[in-house]
């Protein structure tokens, strides 16, 4: 198909009622904290000068205050005392050695200026001229607006641990296929239950309707087959979407018919994989790849709630799920809206201020990180890594099934609470002193040394010959990144000797493991052993699950866990191992 300019095929008044944009919020946001600093500086008796000069970033606005000529040291420190902790930086300007203008910084955390609305999106030109034949409005980056094209793409997987978040990337692809293509040019496969769409979705897209067909497995025949007709005759129109809700559970159940369409982009038809989060499920590694190989690109959601997409960090946008509603209004001539002419003269005049809102932004590595934020970064290792093993190294039970366990028990947040107290136990160096993680207030990164501070003292790590050193980061893209916890593998003599009086959860689960013959040889059968003892109800009705969280809680309590540098993780665990 010929890559021409498509026209929008629905308006893109239906996307918002709201008459507030990104720049309105953000000038609303920059005057309360403009007047927040002139009032506290007035308050305290401090002389400056009346015009703020403010640098917006996506996470705070950095204020430039010059301040009076005999402005002093001592004013200084009640200006940091005046404001939250962190948010004074002193700044000089300097002829030869002489002092000739001083400066203070204030940096004031943003709330409301982190919005763009899909309407300013689908105004834009870069989306409205685009020659892409399928067109996905992914979100804004740190510069641009950013799309991407699913005929130029590997079949995209959407991955959320929040249901909400796969819902809205879920519609974000959708309109963003039908505000550019009509039903002769585009056809869509919905599979999934009535609960992963709404009805109003269901009677937007089905003039689009690829199939009548309503079972799963019929449904991906017709597919094949397509794809099959489509090779043979050389065809690759009209292009088809297919999105499939609980892709990774599909996945395992069809897995012939869906790795048959695994090169079908070719043919024109692409598919969206929806799930939560695969890599946290108990998988083996084959499972994994085979799934990575149909699901090559991965869009999900960071803890931030902001959009991933390769190394690409977005603002997801905003918009109303009603405008299924409204779509359906305006195809019945219910509804009606002003003329192009006007939306488009809107959109240009919204473009510059957003053009120049992020040229304004800056690339600041120096960035705060709370406690919270650390745990975050955190948890996915601690739970996908930890092995809890008898001494024999017979018995291996990994966390993250432990974890499963509670997931379908629907009660993620209890144990995600019990690891939360088990980090605060962690250790860490503040240069040769060791300090507990659950005492911390922030931490930060300083922007030359890229060295972490730890409530302003130099974090340090264990490396070669279990000597310290200072913990530098090196992955610019994520600065959480390098930050590892030790050990991964937990020996636990309390695995060795039955019955356990203290632990009566876990003696019952070890019980049951030995009683299997021969023991599994390596550690990925060990684990899938546990996995399916864990998927047994006959034996998790013997369990007792807040005991037995309890009992894991105590016994990770007995670990010294540390930080460390991933970079030296290896080389301490095997210097630990040889002696």
């Amino acid at each position: 198909m010929k890559k021409d300019t498509l026209s929008l095929q629905l308006p893109v008044a239906l996307l918002s009622k709201s008459k507030v944009t990104m720049r309105a919020l953000l000038e609303r946001e920059v005057a309360q904290q403009e007047s927040y600093i002139k009032e506290t500086l007035k308050a305290i008796e401090i002389p400056f000068k009346s015009s703020l000069h403010p640098k917006i970033d996506r996470r705070k606005t950095v204020f430039s205050i010059k301040m009076k000529p005999y402005f002093s040291e001592d004013d200084f420190e009640k200006v940091q005392k005046a404001f939250p902790k962190g948010y004074v930086l002193p700044h000089y300007n300097f002829v030869d050695e002489e002092v000739t203008s001083r400066f203070v910084q204030i940096a004031i955390p943003n709330k409301t200026t982190h919005f763009v609305y899909l309407s300013e999106i689908f105004s834009s030109k870069q989306f409205k001229q685009s020659a892409m034949p399928l067109p996905i409005a992914l979100g804004m980056n740190e510069k641009d607006l950013h799309l991407i094209d699913l005929t130029t793409e590997a079949h995209l997987a959407i991955q959320a641990d929040d249901p909400t978040y796969r819902r809205k990337l879920q519609q974000l692809v959708l309109l963003s296929l039908l505000y550019k293509h009509s039903p002769e040019t585009l056809k869509i496969v919905w599979i999934g239950g009535a609960d992963d769409c709404l009805p109003a979705m269901l009677q937007v897209i089905a003039p689009y309707t690829f199939s009548t067909a309503t079972d799963t497995e019929e449904i991906l025949q017709a597919l094949v087959d397509e794809n099959q007709k489509r090779t043979e005759n050389a065809l690759t129109s009209p292009y088809i979407v297919v999105f499939i809700n609980e892709a990774d559970t599909l996945f395992e159940k069809h897995f012939l018919l869906l790795n048959a369409l695994k090169d079908s982009q070719a043919q024109g038809i692409y598919i969206v994989g929806i799930s939560e989060v695969f890599e946290r499920k108990s998988i083996t590694v084959k499972q994994l790849l085979d799934y990575r190989l149909l699901f090559n690109n991965l869009l999900w959601v960071h803890d931030n709630r902001e959009v991933g997409y390769e190394r690409t960090s977005l603002l997801l946008p905003f918009f109303e799920e009603e405008v299924f509603d409204k779509i359906i209004q305006f195809r019945e001539g219910k509804i009606k809206v002003p003329p192009e002419e006007l939306l488009s003269e809107r959109a240009e005049t919204l473009q510059k201020q957003i053009a120049q809102i992020l040229e304004n932004r800056s690339n600041i590595l120096l960035e705060r990180k709370t406690l919270k934020d650390l745990k975050k970064s955190l948890h996915t290792p601690l739970v996908m890594r930890s092995l809890l093993c008898s001494t024999d190294g017979a018995i291996v039970l990994p966390l993250n099934v432990i974890r499963g366990y509670f997931s379908r028990l629907l009660q993620t947040k209890l144990f995600n609470e019990m690891l939360g107290r088990v980090m605060d136990n962690i250790t860490y160096f503040a240069g040769e002193t060791p300090k507990k993680l659950g005492s911390i207030a922030h931490f930060e990164i300083l922007k030359e040394s890229k060295q972490i501070l730890i409530d302003g003292e130099p974090l340090h790590t264990h490396s070669i010959g279990d000597s310290l050193a200072p913990f530098i980061v090196e992955d610019d893209y994520d600065i959480l990144n390098p930050i590892a916890v030790t050990p991964e593998k937990v020996v636990c003599p309390l695995l060795d000797t039955l019955p356990n009086a203290t632990y009566p959860q876990l003696s019952l689960i070890v019980k049951k493991l030995r009683e299997v013959e021969p023991i599994p040889s390596n550690l990925e059968e060990k684990a899938l052993l546990v996995h399916k003892l864990f998927n047994n109800s006959i034996f998790t009705w013997q369990l007792s699950p807040i005991a037995l969280l309890s009992e894991i809680e105590m016994l990770l309590l007995r670990i010294d866990f540390e930080l460390i540098n991933k970079k030296f993780l290896r080389t301490r665990e095997q210097t630990a191992v040889n002696s």
